[in-house]
């Protein structure tokens, strides 16, 4: 985004407009996922194409993985006040490591993000829908992987709860 033009926001908010009017003729979700080297590659671009387009149907979605890599990335409490946010439709917890000049996807308890921070942010903006992470991609077994990460978020909210002194963000 930081290299876009305006004919680039333009093209953007066209496709979007056009994704979000396809999702609500045939009554389904659709998010807009922010990726890293794309025009939607941090919240604030994310923001400015959903209100570019002025979207009524489709609702965000946040990776760990990409907004922390971006170093153009607001800060996550900044990203969660943003509007459109109250429309948040998943969250996707990847990890990763930098690299020379990447930040390759590693599994969400091997890399650089505080996973247990992120999740506790994601808890106090009140969100409650889905929760994924990447599985395939980033070495092992997928279903290992997966059946990993559902097991340690669980484990994660139940120290959270039953023990409050383990809440990261106190």
């Amino acid at each position: 985004s930081a290299k876009a033009e305006d004919r680039h926001w333009e093209r953007a908010y066209k496709i979007i407009r056009a994704f979000d009017a396809s999702c609500k003729k045939h009554g389904i979700r659709g998010s807009l996922y922010p990726h890293t080297h794309w025009i939607c590659d941090t919240p604030q671009s994310q923001k400015k194409i959903m209100e570019g387009a002025n979207v009524s149907t489709i609702g965000p979605a946040l990776c760990s993985h990409h907004w922390y890599a971006n170093k153009n990335s607001v800060e996550l409490d900044e990203a969660l006040n943003y509007d459109i946010m109250k429309n948040l439709n998943y969250v996707v917890m990847t990890n990763g490591r930098f690299e020379g000049n990447g930040f390759p996807a590693v599994r969400f308890d091997l890399g650089e993000i505080d996973m247990a921070w992120f999740l506790a942010m994601i808890y106090q903006f009140g969100y409650k829908g889905p929760i994924s992470t990447q599985g395939w991609g980033i070495g092992g077994d997928p279903y290992f992987t997966s059946k990993m990460f559902v097991d340690t978020v669980r484990g994660m909210r139940e120290r959270f709860l039953k023990y409050p002194k383990l809440w990261p963000l106190d």
